[in-house]
């Protein structure tokens, strides 16, 4: 797909393709932006709102710095309680072409603040996502083959914290799920990008499926069949001795973000689908040394 010239009647800029329109706007900003040319740009890459009384709203347009590639971020904010605010990611090349789009949540209850790129040594560009609340205030993206990962949470304290795999609507980010095999190659590989979003998602709280059951017994709702989907094969790449060894050298990464989401990883802690364990009500991730 390529960013078309149509242009419906009465827009703000009806002379100009959504494309020039998005690499000719100064900064990064697209807020700025006059109501209709955010509507024709919300139109040619989002589609229709899935829920009744949202609008997407354009934020972020950015030439990424490490790669000749650029990233659209259009957002539908938080209606109500309880829901989510979402994200539509768009990558394209220089010419205006769409490698990937992706829509996904940036969390549950939770409000949308700021949107920030930066470079990080190994990762590259990085999309930090602000949030309101205290569990997922911030969030960090990356970017791997054109697609959009998320690399880590963190809480309002600066520590990293588990994302909730545990039912759809709780799941932060674009949702991912890697084979054993896959997996160990993310963390034995070069890909900074792969080996972080793939410790993310071990570390992740997944769905311990006999408090699942406890939990259905006890009245509560069947799980979702996505979510013991992710519960079985989470499982069996964890119980992978490839992977096991991977993740034991990555504890030792000069890295602090690749070394604390393997000690993550390597002390998981699942559980029902709730936000928090008892035991555990943040879902915090371990953090020093193993």
């Amino acid at each position: 797909m390529i960013a078309s010239g149509n242009t419906p009647a009465g827009s703000d800029a009806s002379n100009v393709t959504v494309w020039t329109l998005l690499v000719t706007h100064p900064g990064p900003n697209l807020e700025q932006l006059p109501p209709g040319d955010q509507a024709r740009i919300a139109r040619e890459f989002c589609g229709a709102p899935s829920r009744t009384g949202d609008r997407w709203q354009p934020r972020r347009f950015w030439r990424l710095p490490t790669r000749d590639r650029y990233l659209l971020l259009v957002r539908s904010q938080l209606l109500f309680v309880p829901g989510d605010s979402r994200i539509r990611a768009v990558v394209f090349d220089k010419d205006g072409r769409v490698l990937s789009s992706t829509e996904f949540s940036t969390g549950w209850r939770y409000a949308q603040l700021a949107a920030e790129l930066s470079n990080r040594v190994e990762i590259g560009a990085v999309v930090t996502v602000r949030c309101s609340g205290c569990w997922y205030c911030r969030q960090y993206y990356g970017i791997s083959a054109n697609g959009l990962y998320l690399l880590r949470l963190e809480g309002e304290d600066g520590v990293a914290v588990r994302n909730p795999y545990v039912a759809p609507n709780f799941i932060v980010g674009p949702e991912v799920l890697f084979s054993a095999r896959d997996a160990a190659r993310n963390l034995e590989g070069n890909d900074a990008v792969l080996r972080l979003a793939t410790l993310a998602w071990l570390g992740a709280k997944h769905l311990d499926l006999k408090k699942a059951a406890d939990q259905l017994r006890a009245g509560g709702f069947a799980p979702d069949a996505g979510t013991v989907k992710q519960a079985n094969a989470v499982r069996l790449a964890r119980g992978s001795a490839r992977v096991r060894g991977a993740i034991a050298k990555l504890t030792k990464s000069a890295d602090a973000w690749s070394r604390e989401g393997a000690i993550a990883a390597r002390n998981p802690k699942d559980g029902d689908a709730s936000f928090g364990n008892v035991d555990d009500p943040l879902c915090t991730c371990p953090r020093g040394e193993p």
